[in-house]
């Protein structure tokens, strides 16, 4: 499933915020921020993508720099919000 999730949030991302830089190599590790991909707003429109599409709910306290900074990045938290309550593991 994160396979999937990463070619949707890559697909957004050319999509949206994206539209002036077509041939920008966009690969699962690229550096959202430091190739200016996403700023604080497209963080937030990403946000706003990603509860909708996926039916989660990012808390503010989650909206970190690290959950933003790749693809991957993105992917894993979204497959965190989608896992059963209870199967994170633990004692």
């Amino acid at each position: 499933m994160t396979s999937d999730i990463r070619t949707v949030v890559r697909d957004y991302l050319r999509r949206e915020l994206m539209e002036d830089r077509p041939d920008f190599p966009l690969t699962d590790e690229t550096n959202l921020l430091t190739e200016h991909i996403v700023d604080s707003l497209g963080i937030f429109m990403l946000i706003t993508f990603l509860e909708e599409q996926f039916g989660v709910v990012i808390d503010a306290d989650e909206v970190l720099v690290e959950h933003f900074e790749t693809v991957a990045a993105v992917a894993a938290l979204v497959e965190t919000k989608l896992q059963p309550a209870g199967s994170m593991g633990g004692a």
